[in-house]
């Protein structure tokens, strides 16, 4: 048989990975000794070959092709060049395949209230693989990671978060696969502060041609910056002037 002075050898590849999802494009295979009827392969210890399609080679330095990569296994693959004499030559390890980064679609609930762990039932999107983790991020407060997270499947995960002292605000929400890869949604989650309620007012009347000093309204969640006015149905409310929130549980002010 009559086979070319010399085998192929294979330098480079671009680009050098590929999400296991579909084709990719290898735009400049380069090397030496390649020659027109040249194949080209990924090899992968306990993996099926993938052969590339579309091969076109610009001899002898340089080849271009298609690989589909759908269900590929993710790793190191080696690349393969083998000229129509059977000569072949490798680079070892030399392309990856990946898997897709994640995808933040939704989460539900929308909104925690910072009293305590919240459950998230259901955090949608697309490309989770576990054993991911998760976590709320707001700038200048420490991260708030999830627990007990289960990849229900590749488009749903659930967990807990524990919000208790959280900062009321929106926070983002990170996914991090295994691999690395992650997504970010930005301001998805609300923390709240827990609504304040009422128990107590003193003194509980007052008459209606002058103002009324109420020394104690007491109750939980009172916040400063809290506004105090009564109400009744059909009637103008009446603000509170003077409103002095003294503690989470009890304010004074004139009505």
């Amino acid at each position: 048989s009559i086979s070319y002075p010399a085998a192929p050898q294979v330098t480079s590849i671009t680009p050098a990975t590929g999400v296991n999802t579909g084709m990719v494009g290898i735009s400049s295979l380069t090397g030496t000794g390649f020659e027109n009827g040249a194949e080209v392969v990924l090899k992968k210890t306990g993996e099926a070959n993938i052969t590339g399609t579309n091969v076109m080679v610009l001899p002898p330095a340089q080849i271009t092709c298609e690989f589909n990569l759908a269900g590929a296994a993710e790793g190191p693959w080696d690349i393969v060049v083998i000229n129509d004499d059977g000569q072949s030559g490798i680079l070892p390890g030399g392309f990856q395949v990946t898997y897709p980064a994640p995808q933040i679609t939704g989460i539900a609930p929308l909104i925690g209230i910072n009293n305590g762990p919240v459950s998230i039932t259901n955090l949608s999107g697309v490309y989770f693989r576990s054993p991911a983790t998760v976590k709320l991020t707001r700038l200048g407060e420490p991260d708030i990671p999830g627990s007990s997270v289960a990849v229900v499947n590749a488009g749903k995960i659930t967990c807990s978060v524990a919000l208790a002292g959280a900062a009321a605000g929106p926070w983002n929400l990170v996914v991090t696969n295994p691999d690395g890869q992650y997504a970010i949604a930005t301001n998805i989650f609300t923390v709240e502060n827990p609504a304040p309620s009422v128990s107590k007012i003193t003194p509980n009347r007052g008459a209606n041609d002058s103002t009324v000093f109420i020394s104690a309204l007491n109750g939980t969640g009172f916040r400063p910056g809290a506004i105090v006015q009564l109400t009744k149905n059909g009637q103008v409310p009446i603000p509170a002037t003077g409103v002095n929130v003294v503690s989470a549980t009890k304010i004074n002010c004139t009505l």
